[in-house]
């Protein structure tokens, strides 16, 4: 979705979670502003 998302909803353990599963790529959170 390209919905408001602040940086703060995502936590790094999410983000290596959601990595790991292949629901989203690098290159997409990296659009939505998540390192």
């Amino acid at each position: 979705s390209d919905r408001y998302l602040p940086v703060s909803a995502i936590t790094n353990s999410t983000r290596d979670a959601m990595l790991a599963r292949g629901l989203v790529t690098a290159e997409r959170l990296r659009e939505r502003g998540i390192q």
